[in-house]
């Protein structure tokens, strides 16, 4: 709890998600694309951002690979430090503590041994050790502070927009069809300021 799939399939449904949410936020709107409600969410929070989202998704990041590659392979490797971090504890906070960090590690390795470029290991272990960024920031008590997002983008740097798209990605994998509407409601809040800032 409160992941309704083991990680491999919580990984592939993160995956998922991610495609769809870079459809829906993509350089035409997709009507039949938004029609389920978790997606109209997002078409209804982040819409304003299209241009800005898919433009960066098209970059170029080396050797003619668009970041959209990369950011799906962020998103297929965000929690393989689970196996590795996994404690028999009653406190489910706890059960895989640090797994973000063990998880870059061996991402960039992974990355490392596909011999991807360094800027391409660096993105890829990047987006797996920050890929919780935005679910601290939805244990904030009270409204997200200027202060709050400078630390963000600090942390995240010129990770904030990807990192940002696979966390919601993140969270539709994780609940799957048992996603609460308030929940979503905000962790997209909280991407839409990041995106305003």
């Amino acid at each position: 709890p409160p992941h309704v799939y083991d990680i491999w399939e919580h990984s592939l449904q993160t995956v998922k998600a991610l495609v769809s949410i870079q459809q829906v936020l993509g350089e035409v709107y997709d009507e039949d694309a938004a029609n389920q409600l978790q997606l109209g969410l997002v078409v209804l929070h982040l819409g304003r951002y299209r241009q800005q989202i898919s433009g960066l998704i098209k970059t170029a990041f080396v050797l003619d690979r668009p970041l959209k590659a990369l950011v799906l392979m962020g998103a297929l490797l965000h929690d393989v430090g689970k196996p590795v971090s996994f404690k028999d504890t009653e406190d489910y906070s706890e059960m895989f503590f640090d797994h973000e960090n063990l998880g870059a590690a061996i991402a960039k390795e992974l990355a490392e041994r596909l011999h991807l470029s360094r800027k391409e290991v660096k993105f890829i272990s990047g987006m797996v050790e920050h890929h919780l960024a935005i679910s601290r920031l939805t244990k904030v008590e009270g409204p997200i502070t200027r202060k709050h997002l400078y630390h963000y983008f600090r942390q995240t740097g010129d990770l904030a927009v990807p990192v940002a798209l696979l966390n919601i990605a993140d969270v539709f994998g994780a609940y799957g069809p048992t996603l609460d509407q308030q929940k979503l409601n905000r962790y997209l809040e909280i991407v839409r300021q990041i995106m305003d800032a």
